[in-house]
């Protein structure tokens, strides 16, 4: 995708007078300023949450999307990201890792009865963005409910003792003796926005001056031309009851900037004006208009000739950037006098064309097409109803919050069925805005050096401490993991130190080391390992903003049922109290596999087979021994030319073909418990001959002091693995305590055809009508976001 620029220059038209043309220093300052602020690339990243509040018998899921902010496509570069749980105190729950490939990730927080009843945070960000001043990463407010405390949070309910009116003058400035804007927004103290109708605004002599209305989240606009010496104030009634809140007090002196994009089909109206008290001060001193979207930039100077208080333009919005636009004036001395954030919209928005829905058996098959051709999507399915659906779209993280110095909630309304009224409303929520990016901050600043490094993968770093001479640096560690897919060889250095960098090194997976000499024959080791580059700290930490009224959306409810999972309560009971036979396996958690037949070393056993290679024998395998070497086989071939020898493990140790020999003479009386498995199926491309995995008992005279020339060393906090989704198995998918906290699927990965076609199976739960909340982005950058409900046919 090329950089878009801003060329609107060529497409002014102008009112009221001509600009002047001459360009000072202190604006090709701004404009280089800004271009070279954002010269290193930025990551933007969103998180699909699966619903929005969650109990805690159930989990957090949740699929990411990153993409490069300048260009807005996904962004290939990043790979380790974390993920955190913080309580609405802004500590710190958990930090996990997560692996992004092709610019994607998803996983899953889970939750347990600690958790108690209230607002948490999820907070995603990368090692890289401690390069920057600002803080890149995204967060992410869901509720978690624990049914224990026989309380549960009604977000959407309206407190109607904590309701206020918040003015905001746009541009920042309310300026005696012209017609200002005043964007307003009422809510109540959970930040929940209330739509009225006729609220009033008074002046000191109770003279009813205008009326104005609020949308669905509270914000609306005044305009209003403040005469000297006089005050005002608004007055809004409602069920019996009155607010009034004096308006701020208008500046004497200035400049006002004002900017209509939605009116006249097409075009930017901006309108820079001041009043009569200022011109005289003004007069023939040069400003600048500077227009600017990340590091792209153009400005405009003009000057107030004698007699003029206003100078009028218009811009063709398809010569503007989509999305978020910062206009600033600033005076000859490059400061900022003014700011406005404007939202140029976006000519296509995808959607979802056709949905339509089939029952088969205990599944329902749903199909859709969509306009995103070739994307990657995530769908939450959820019962229809209002309560626990997301409540920031990508389009919110990805286009508005994180250019934003405040997150903005409910943005799907705006955008929803785009239009001149729609966006009208969504302008009064921008006026309320500023940009993260503070441009006096920005000229002032030294630019963003790359200090921190994209991640890619984690390292694994060690020392072997065998009494070795490698000053040739002739030994060289065998790192090996069938679960990472990992077959390498590094050299020790003379210190007998090794590195093995970008390794996607899976959490408690096991990476086995082999020490070789140079003649490639395996020694004894003895080795220290640790994986770097896995615990990044992040620099600028999330904080909420609390408020005192944070627990009254909390609703005490003594006869309210919670939803039930089934056996999740009769099963922990059972695991407990139970009591453990003499003969039960305790790894077949570990061998979940048909495929695995696993054998308890009990008493008979050990007395009928006379050592561990003769039970081996007996179990389908070729024992046989030569001297003191000792080869096992299947007895049949699965190759031509090639290994026939199963793979064999003891205490997870694998021990390679050629070591087989120290099996010879092992008592079975040593061992706790054997598994085979003679297919070898669910082992890899190396269990194809079977596997055999053999744990010795923890008695002092066991096996384990067998000397094994290779060593296992198992990942901590390494990146998390991917888990399939699993449905809680609700007791019942019809209360209403279902309706409200329920979910039921999440499919965090699909992907559209060249038609934007998209199929997925979901389980039927017997719903006669279901919501699906779709998110998801195109290679090209384009994106979705929309929430349909749909009746099972």
């Amino acid at each position: 995708m090329s950089k878009i620029t801003f060329s609107f220059l060529l497409t002014i038209v102008f009112f009221n007078t001509i600009f002047s043309q001459t360009s000072t220093t202190s604006t090709d300052d701004v404009q280089t300023k800004l271009a070279e602020y954002f010269k290193l690339e930025r990551e933007n990243i969103h998180l699909h949450l699966n619903k929005n509040t969650y109990l805690t018998t159930e989990d957090i899921w949740f699929k990411g999307y990153i993409i490069e902010k300048k260009i807005k496509v996904p962004f290939f570069t990043t790979s380790n990201v974390y993920v955190s749980l913080i309580d609405e105190n802004g500590n710190k729950i958990e930090t996990k890792l997560h692996y992004s490939e092709n610019s994607v990730f998803d996983g899953t927080i889970k939750l347990n009865d600690s958790y108690k009843t209230g607002k948490y945070y999820i907070q995603v960000y990368t090692n890289y963005m401690n390069n920057f001043s600002e803080d890149e990463s995204s967060v992410f407010e869901i509720n978690i409910v624990n049914p224990n405390e026989g309380n549960f949070i009604e977000d959407k309910k309206i407190n109607y003792t904590t309701l206020d009116m918040e003015f905001y003058p746009e541009s920042g400035v309310f300026l005696e003796g012209i017609l200002n804007v005043i964007a307003v927004k009422i809510s109540d103290c959970n930040s929940n926005g209330l739509s009225f109708k006729d609220i009033e605004v008074f002046d000191s002599k109770g003279t009813s001056i205008t009326i104005f209305s609020t949308d669905i989240n509270g914000y609306g606009r005044i305009s209003l031309n403040p005469e000297k010496n006089e005050t005002y104030k608004v007055v809004l009634k409602f069920n019996d009851n009155k607010i009034e809140k004096a308006l701020p007090k208008p500046t004497l002196d200035g400049m006002s900037l004002s900017v209509n994009n939605y009116s006249v089909s097409g075009k930017t109206l901006i309108s820079i004006k001041t009043n009569a008290t200022s011109i005289e001060s003004l007069k023939n001193k040069t400003h600048s208009l500077v227009i600017q979207h990340n590091e792209v930039s153009s400005s405009i100077p003009f000057t107030f000739k004698d007699g003029e208080s206003q100078k009028s333009i218009a811009i063709v919005n398809d010569k503007l950037i989509e999305g978020l636009i910062v206009l600033n004036v600033i005076n000859s001395e490059g400061k900022k006098v003014n700011e406005r954030i404007i939202f140029n919209p976006i000519l296509e928005q995808n959607k979802i064309d056709a949905l339509s829905n089939s029952v088969k058996n205990d599944s329902i098959i749903i199909s859709g097409r969509t306009s995103l051709l070739m994307g990657n999507i995530s769908v939450s399915i959820l019962p229809d109803n209002d309560y626990s659906e997301p409540t920031k779209s990508i389009y919110s993280s990805l286009l508005f919050d994180n250019y934003l110095t405040n997150s903005t909630k409910n943005l799907n309304y705006y955008l929803t069925n785009f239009s001149k009224a729609k966006h009208s409303e969504l302008d009064n929520l921008l006026i309320t805005q500023t940009s993260k990016y503070e441009l006096d901050k920005i000229v002032l600043k030294l630019s963003p050096e790359k200090k921190y490094e994209f991640d890619n993968g984690l390292i694994l770093s060690g020392t072997v401490n065998n009494n070795i001479q490698n000053t040739d640096e002739n030994y060289t560690i065998t790192i090996n993991s069938l679960a990472l897919g990992l077959n390498e060889n590094v050299k020790l250095n003379a210190k007998n130190e090794f590195k093995l960098e970008n390794v996607l090194a899976i959490d408690s997976t096991s990476v086995h080391f082999t020490l070789l000499d140079k003649k490639a024959k395996a020694k004894e080791l003895n080795i220290y390992c640790n994986v770097l580059n896995n615990n990044k700290k992040f620099y600028k930490p999330f904080i909420p903003k609390t408020k005192k009224c944070a627990d009254n959306n909390i609703i005490k409810s003594d006869d309210f049922v919670f939803p039930k999972i089934d056996n999740v309560v009769l099963l922990d009971e059972v695991a407990i109290e139970a009591q453990k036979k003499k003969d039960d396996l305790s790894k077949t958690t570990k061998f979940k596999n048909s495929s695995i037949k696993g054998y308890k070393i009990t008493d008979d056993l050990a007395g009928t087979f006379r050592d561990v290679l003769s039970f081996i024998r007996s179990h389908g395998f070729n024992v046989t021994e030569s001297g003191s070497d000792v080869f096992i086989t299947r007895t049949y071939s699965t190759s031509f030319g090639g290994s026939n020898s199963p793979t064999v493990y003891l205490d997870d140790f694998p021990i390679p073909a050629d070591q087989f020999n120290i099996l010879k003479n092992m008592n079975l009386n040593t061992v706790d418990e054997i598994y085979i498995n003679k297919t070898g199926f669910g082992g890899g491309i190396n269990g194809s001959n079977g596997i055999i995995r053999i744990f010795s008992k923890p008695v002092a005279n066991s096996v384990s002091n067998i000397k094994i020339k290779s060593k296992p060393y198992y990942i901590k906090n390494g990146f998390q693995p991917n888990i399939s989704y699993k449905n809680p198995k609700y007791a019942n998918a019809f209360d209403e305590s279902f309706k409200r906290f329920g979910t039921i699927f999440w499919v965090p990965n699909i992907n559209t055809n060249e038609r934007g076609e998209f199929q997925f199976t979901i389980p039927n739960l017997n719903q006669k009508s279901i919501k699906i909340v779709v998110e998801g982005i195109s290679s090209e950058g384009k994106l979705i976001s929309e929430v349909k409900t749909i009746t099972i046919n």
